[in-house]
């Protein structure tokens, strides 16, 4: 298994160096790059995503933000699956790619699967208290009065919020993390 990973992460490296940026768009490697990128961040395996990210990022500079908001066959991207699996460590590491470009960080966040599900839906429906609490710092620092709209946004098809998934789930912790949101919002407006 170790073989395949140094491989594939070799062939993404030789690829990533001497392809052009319209090669690197529309390719099936590039296709390859995005699955192996989001197995990665699935499986935990902090030490590739990080390496990933260096190899793209010493090539491709702001081709590494189009890879990560690019999703598979189900719209899935890399921060969804670490999101949904509970890998705060790897969560944060795509979270500092963006710490220069916050408009494309909130767009980040928002990003959704085939299913209109965000990383803050799926950190809250798998009882992610770490990631659900790093997502709202993140996202209150960027756009703190969109904030409650992000958290009240439905999701269909059963047209649910994520406190509505936190309180039918019965995560306390992350109903606290909502409702400190919602006094924080009520008191910036008496203020």
């Amino acid at each position: 298994m170790i073989s395949i990973i140094k491989w594939i992460l070799f062939t993404i490296f030789i690829f990533s160096t001497f392809a052009t940026d319209s090669e690197m768009e529309n390719s099936s490697e590039s296709r390859a790059i995005i699955s192996t990128l989001n197995f990665f961040a699935e499986m935990g395996d902090e030490e590739n995503v990080k390496l990933m990210l260096n190899i793209l990022c010493n090539k491709k500079g702001g081709k590494l933000i189009q890879f990560l908001m690019t999703g598979d066959g189900k719209n899935m991207t890399a921060l969804l699956y670490a999101a949904a699996n509970g890998h705060v460590k790897i969560v944060k590491l795509f979270l500092d790619v963006f710490s220069e470009e916050k408009d494309e960080l909130i767009q980040f966040l928002m990003k959704e699967n085939e299913h209109n599900i965000t990383a803050l839906l799926l950190a809250t429906n798998n009882g992610h208290v770490e990631i659900v609490k790093l997502l709202l710092d993140v996202f209150s620092e960027g756009k703190k009065g969109k904030l409650i709209a992000y958290l009240m946004k439905e999701y269909h098809p059963h047209n649910v919020t994520v406190v509505i998934v936190a309180a039918h789930n019965g995560y306390e912790g992350i109903i606290k993390l909502f409702l400190d949101v919602f006094s924080e919002e009520k008191k910036r407006k008496i203020d």
